[in-house]
């Protein structure tokens, strides 16, 4: 009688393929918008959670989707992009009693506290981040990050002196002219916009609060009015965009995936 012998072979467990997202998207960037030159890049932060899943590059490791996602509304996921805001009149001479650091981007740049929601790790709430952040791209055009590069316990103090410094900047940008869209109309037709990321990082949270808030806020949005401020030449792709977008957030709403967002022409 003849025997033979059964052989089991394991398959290896194929990992789902991951993305590194790129450092930084080209959309929404002006020219002009450019930081000039001589200025400083400032210190990239990683959260803890999200640590795992940079490159030291600063690309971020995540799914397929979710880079589809990000380069569709046009959002960056670091902000290490941005660059400490060029001399104006005699801001710094504020920024140091302050303790507080200034930086700014052209680009849309989530909080950094919120890249954990976005890697290949997953997360129950990336739908509604993403609906979140959606609907800033529409609403918001200019985000204002704040964060402390040094342990404080005095977070109430540091969360309203931020709440107090981000109105102050809003305040200065109507002053100027500004609507709620970022838009400020010239006396010579030309109109002007202002859109991208503004990061502060503060060391104290008291010197913060006891600071110059308003005459502050009203340099800083001088300096963006002067040096970051964009020609806007007509509302046609601004307003195809903005539909586009809005596309993107019903999607979101209704829990579909990014892939399958109507594409842009």
């Amino acid at each position: 009688m003849a025997f033979t012998k059964t052989i089991a072979v394991a398959r290896t467990y194929a990992q789902p393929r991951l993305h590194a997202l790129p450092l930084a998207t080209a959309r929404h960037v002006s020219s002009r918008a450019k930081p000039p030159p001589g200025t400083v890049k400032i210190r990239r932060f990683v959260p803890e959670d999200a640590q795992p899943y940079y490159k030291p590059n600063g690309c971020l490791v995540t799914t397929p989707d979710v880079q589809q996602w990000f380069r569709r509304m046009g959002i960056n996921h670091d902000h290490g992009d941005a660059f400490y805001l060029k001399p104006y009149l005699n801001l710094y001479d504020i920024l140091r009693p302050m303790s507080l650091q200034v930086a700014y981007t052209a680009q849309h740049v989530i909080n950094p506290f919120h890249v954990h929601y976005f890697t290949a790790r997953g997360h129950a709430l990336r739908f509604h981040m993403q609906s979140k952040y959606a609907r800033k791209t529409v609403e918001e055009p200019l985000w204002i990050h704040c964060t402390l590069s040094q342990a404080n316990p005095q977070a109430v103090v540091r969360t309203i002196a931020y709440r107090r410094i981000k109105a102050r900047i809003f305040e200065g940008l109507r002053d100027l002219g500004y609507s709620q869209d970022g838009v400020k109309d010239g006396e010579d037709g030309a109109a002007r916009r202002i859109r991208g990321t503004m990061i502060l990082t503060g060391n104290d949270a008291m010197k913060l609060a006891n600071g110059p808030s308003r005459e502050l806020g009203k340099l800083i949005a001088g300096a963006l009015h002067e040096h970051y401020s964009t020609p806007l030449h007509g509302r046609g792709p601004e307003r195809t965009n903005t539909g586009e977008k809005q596309a993107s957030l019903r999607g979101v709403r209704n829990n579909t995936k990014p892939s399958s967002f109507r594409k842009g022409k």
